[in-house]
């Protein structure tokens, strides 16, 4: 009997301690998992500041280049714009036309009627030396490279001269055209000006327009053509 109850009293020892062997085994894998848990999410942050810090570099890089890509935007705005002043300053260029004596008769190539047609106000390759032939005036070639001068320039552009307004057939005492002009009648206004402070303008001419763009304009002469 008391052989029995010695061997129940040691079997309860061994499977009581072995119950707290297996609890005491669970405790510490549940301890493990929380640590792998923690370790797991200190990864996390720690990507989602290097994706942070990654995404920042990259908006400050774009930023700059944004800067970058203004600035140059801006250069290349400034020289176009400063180009375009340039061109449109008023540039006058005076002839070598003018004549002190009269010539002989010259001969006119179109007929008066022309100049009763649309065509007859149009300014073209011959019409200052057509004037020159209604004038009776003698043309040079030092004139007629100036006057090819004055048809290349783009709009807007005027053609003026100095004559007695008495008597447009009479000599001619300054000539000249200005161009790079904002319109048509600064144009104008720019060589009227050119014509009559010049020291070449005789006291008793007038300073006129004789072509403005690509038209003929002036009245006295226009009139005399028609004759």
């Amino acid at each position: 009997m008391f052989y029995r109850k010695t061997v129940f009293i040691l079997f309860l020892f061994i499977f009581s301690g072995s119950t707290m062997a297996i609890g005491s085994f669970d405790f510490q894998g549940g301890g493990g998992s929380d640590d792998s848990s923690s370790d797991d999410s200190s990864s996390d942050d720690s990507s989602s500041d290097d994706s942070s810090s990654d995404d920042s570099s990259s908006d400050d890089s774009s930023s700059d280049d944004s800067s970058s890509d203004d600035s140059s935007s801006d250069d290349i705005g400034s020289s176009n714009s400063s180009r375009d002043v340039e061109a449109l300053v008023l540039q006058h260029m005076q002839l070598s036309c003018s004549r002190d004596v009269k010539r002989p008769s010259f001969i006119r190539t179109t007929k008066p009627e022309y100049f009763s047609t649309y065509f007859g106000n149009v300014v073209n390759q011959q019409s200052l030396k057509e004037f020159f032939n209604i004038t009776n005036n003698q043309y040079g070639s030092t004139c007629d490279v100036l006057y090819r001068k004055y048809l290349s320039k783009l709009f807007h552009k005027a053609l003026v001269f100095a004559y007695d307004a008495k008597n447009i057939k009479s000599i001619t005492s300054y000539w000249g055209f200005s161009y790079n002009g904002s319109s048509r009648g600064a144009a104008e206004q720019d060589a009227l000006q050119k014509c009559q402070s010049s020291y070449d303008k005789k006291e008793s001419h007038v300073c006129a327009i004789l072509f403005s763009n690509n038209t003929i304009t002036n009245k006295d002469y226009l009139s005399l053509a028609k004759k």
